[in-house]
């Protein structure tokens, strides 16, 4: 168990290198804290109710629902694998080449955060917000994407083999050379032929993007978005088709 005070667990924090792990923090404040190289594996930060006094304006959710909030805090290289983050709050954090294989991300505010190289092998991201989210070169095989917003977000050279993404929403997205060998994007959003903000439909990208050949052997996409999306040039003699 940590050895560290909860009451160092206030925003701002230099808790970089600290063992937080395989403790329930319960829910705290951490914006802008140092949380570099931090081992947080398998520790608690799951949303909760706070009691009568314990309300306050920030971070409040409906029915006095709470999230441990890392705004703007500094993860780089955390050890979170296994950790239960579910409905935390990671806007603007800097997640890069974190490891979070395993991790409970259901419902996690990940806006606008850097996941640059990190790993998220097996993780629960469904019904998560990832919009703008940089997560280039990143790992998600096997992950839980279902219903997870990825509009905008970058996502170009990660990997997502085998990763669930059915009903997710990849609006706006960049996911050049991506790797989606696997995934299920059945009922997934992907931009519409005309849609010329994202990778996976300029034509400039064909074939090296999202449906590259490479990447789309065991695919299981739904009719309705292969007809939407731009797939000219790309192989899809393997995929499974709803």
């Amino acid at each position: 168990m940590s050895s560290i005070s909860p009451d160092r667990l206030i925003p701002g924090a230099d808790l970089a290198g600290v063992d937080l792990s395989k403790h329930n923090w319960g829910v705290v404040d951490l914006d802008g804290a140092n949380l570099a190289n931090c081992n947080l594996r398998q520790s608690y930060f799951s949303e909760g109710y706070l009691t009568t006094g314990e309300i306050h304006t920030k971070h409040h959710l409906a029915e006095q629902l709470w999230a441990s909030s890392f705004r703007g805090a500094d993860l780089t290289g955390a050890n979170l694998a296994g950790a239960h983050l579910m409905g935390c709050d990671f806007e603007n954090a800097d997640l890069t080449r974190a490891c979070l294989d395993g991790a409970d991300l259901r419902r996690t505010n990940l806006r606008n955060a850097n996941l640059e190289f990190a790993s998220l092998v097996g993780a629960l991201l469904s019904d998560a917000c990832l919009d703008g989210a940089d997560a280039q070169a990143a790992d998600f095989r096997g992950a839980d994407l279902r219903r997870t917003n990825l509009r905008n977000a970058n996502l170009e050279f990660a990997s997502l083999v085998g990763a669930l993404l059915s009903d997710a929403c990849l609006d706006g997205a960049d996911a050049q050379a991506a790797d989606f060998r696997g995934a299920d994007l059945r009922a997934c959003r992907i931009p519409e032929k005309d849609d010329t903000s994202s990778y996976f439909s300029s034509p400039k990208y064909v074939g090296v993007a999202n449906l590259r050949p490479a990447s789309v052997v065991g695919l299981m996409l739904s009719r309705q978005a292969l007809d939407e999306a731009l797939t000219d040039g790309v192989d899809l003699s393997q995929a499974i088709l709803e």
